[in-house]
């Protein structure tokens, strides 16, 4: 599933080795904490993409519309080392 945002500069793809997607529940409710990718805008991309992290609620039966939403309101969440 590949889903971008509005702008096309962020991008999830669960198919890329980089993004991930991890879901818990919390006091009654799903979470998502996603990692995806921000490519750049415009006629400058970036060389390069860069992870970004954030995470936001989670629903199963509207999953492509939840990862959107977080992609574009979702909380920040910092790189965890392995």
């Amino acid at each position: 599933m590949k889903i971008e945002n509005d702008m096309g500069n962020l991008i999830f793809d669960d198919s890329h080795p980089d993004c991930r997607k991890i879901i818990t529940q919390s006091q009654g409710q799903l979470f998502a904490f996603i990692v995806c990718l921000d490519i750049g805008v415009g006629e400058k991309p970036f060389k390069k993409p860069i992870k970004n992290h954030y995470w936001g609620k989670f629903s199963w039966e509207n999953e492509h519309d939840s990862i959107r939403s977080i992609m574009a309101n979702g909380g920040k969440w910092p790189e965890l080392k392995k």
